[in-house]
């Protein structure tokens, strides 16, 4: 009787550690963008990053944003921080897959600068402004 009462104990602990760990991570990677923002905030962008960066692959699309901007930019604006191009439209990538309508502009902003140096749109992407006119947003907005 306590065996199986223990081993029911068990198996209901393994079915419910998959809710358990996407509430402890989606926790964990809440906390992690809370003390990223209080280093932003500071102006102690170098501090943020590894916090941002936490939340930013749990998925948080304002993170993936945040990032994007402060890699885009670099010691400029964000000191500490250094210029990466291929970060900054890596974390754009990803925040306008996650919805993000600035960071979609961004990457192809920045897809089509020259200084980028970086391999030629693909051809899906070559128009990738035409989504704003066909979704009826204005990149100015």
């Amino acid at each position: 009787m306590k065996t199986r009462f223990a081993t029911a104990l068990f198996l209901s602990t393994l079915a419910l550690s998959p809710v358990a760990s996407a509430q402890s991570s989606a926790e964990s990677a809440q906390a992690s963008l809370e003390q990223a923002m209080r280093y932003y905030e500071n102006g102690q962008y170098r501090l943020a990053l590894p916090h941002l960066e936490a939340a930013a692959e749990a998925g948080d699309a304002h993170a993936q944003e945040m990032l994007g901007f402060m890699h885009a930019m670099g010691g400029i604006f964000y000191p500490g921080v250094a210029l990466d191009r291929r970060e900054a439209l890596r974390w754009f990538d990803r925040a306008a897959q996650s919805g993000q309508p600035v960071s979609r502009y961004m990457r192809c902003a920045l897809q089509r600068t020259p200084d980028y140096a970086l391999p030629p749109m693909p051809r899906a992407r070559k128009d990738c402004f035409d989504h704003f006119a066909d979704s009826g947003i204005s990149p100015a907005q």
